[in-house]
C-alpha cells in the first residue's frame, strides 16, 4: 500500500539506527554500509577510476541490470553521490520507474536508452537496485534481460572498463564474456575496497591521543607500507594522481578523553 511504502522509505532514508549509534555510542562510527549509502565502496570505486582513467574527464556510466531479488539503493546512491563530486561526465541509465532519490542523482544525466547511454563510455558500472519512487518503493518492476551488460552494449563504448562491487549474478548483471574480459577491473576494484577502509581508519587513528596511537601503531605502519596511499583533509594523495573526494565516509565524534589507570 501507499502508506506502508512511505513508512518503509522514511525508516530507511532517515537512517535511524546509524544516527542512534552516532548520537549515543560516544565513539567514531565507521560506516561499512547503511540503508541509503555505502561510502567505503564508492571510495574504492573512485580510487579505481583514478588509477585506470586515460583522460582527465572520463565518461562514467552507471547502469541498472536485472536481479531476482529487490536490492537496496545504497550502492548506486553512494556511487552517484561520489561521481557527482568529481568533474567526470556522469550518466545514469535504467528502465523507467527505477529513478533514484534526486538528491543522489544530482547533476547526472539520466538516460532511459541503455545503448545510447553507453556510447563513448570509458567506465561502465553495473548494479541492480529496487524501485525508489512512489508506491513501488522496494519493488521489482522489471526482469528484462536486455539490460544485462554484454558484448552488445560494450561494443559502443570507448573500450570501456567494466566495474561491479561484487559479488555478482553472472549472466544476469553481466555476461561471462564481459566480466572475464581484459577490460574487467572488478578484482582491482575489490582490492581497493580494503584500501578505502584502511584510509578511513587511518583518519580516525590520526585523531586519537598519542597513547592511543601507540596501540594502533602496527596497523598504522602496515597501512603506509602496504597501501602506498596517504590522506589529507578532503584530499587523497596516491602514488599516481591527486584527486579530491567528499567526506561522506566519516561519521561521529572524536574519541572522549580516556581514563588512564594509576
Amino acid at each position: 500500500s501507499s502508506a506502508a511504502s512511505d513508512v518503509y522509505k522514511r525508516q530507511d532514508y532517515n537512517e535511524v539506527i546509524l544516527n542512534q549509534f552516532i548520537k549515543y555510542s560516544g565513539r567514531p562510527v565507521f560506516s561499512m554500509e547503511a540503508a541509503t549509502r555505502h561510502p567505503l565502496q564508492s571510495f574504492a570505486d573512485l580510487i579505481t577510476i583514478e588509477e585506470y582513467k586515460k583522460t582527465a574527464r572520463p565518461k562514467v556510466v552507471m547502469t541498472w541490470a536485472t536481479h531476482p531479488r529487490p536490492l537496496p539503493q545504497a550502492v548506486p546512491n553512494s556511487f552517484a553521490e561520489w561521481m557527482n563530486a568529481t568533474d567526470y561526465e556522469f550518466v545514469i541509465t535504467h528502465p523507467e520507474g527505477y529513478e533514484l532519490d534526486p538528491k543522489f542523482v544530482g547533476n547526472a544525466r539520466v538516460e532511459y536508452d541503455q545503448m545510447k547511454a553507453f556510447e563513448g563510455a570509458d567506465f561502465v558500472y553495473a548494479k541492480n537496485w529496487a524501485a525508489y519512487t512512489g508506491d513501488n518503493y522496494g519493488q521489482i518492476l522489471s526482469k528484462d534481460r536486455d539490460w544485462t551488460v554484454s558484448d552488445r552494449q560494450m561494443a559502443v563504448t570507448n573500450n570501456a572498463y567494466f566495474m561491479h562491487c561484487l559479488p555478482v549474478r553472472r549472466n544476469m548483471i553481466v555476461t561471462d564474456d564481459v566480466i572475464e574480459s581484459p577490460q574487467s577491473i572488478v578484482i582491482p576494484e575489490a582490492a581497493n575496497r580494503e584500501i578505502s577502509a584502511t584510509v578511513v581508519l587511518k583518519r580516525l587513528i590520526d585523531g586519537i591521543k598519542p597513547y592511543y596511537a601507540l596501540y594502533f601503531m602496527g596497523l598504522y605502519q602496515n597501512e603506509i607500507q602496504l597501501n602506498f596511499i596517504l590522506i589529507q583533509p578532503h584530499e587523497v594523495i596516491s602514488h599516481k594522481r591527486f584527486t579530491t573526494f567528499p567526506s561522506f565516509a566519516l561519521f561521529g565524534r572524536p574519541f572522549p578523553e580516556p581514563s588512564i589507570p594509576r
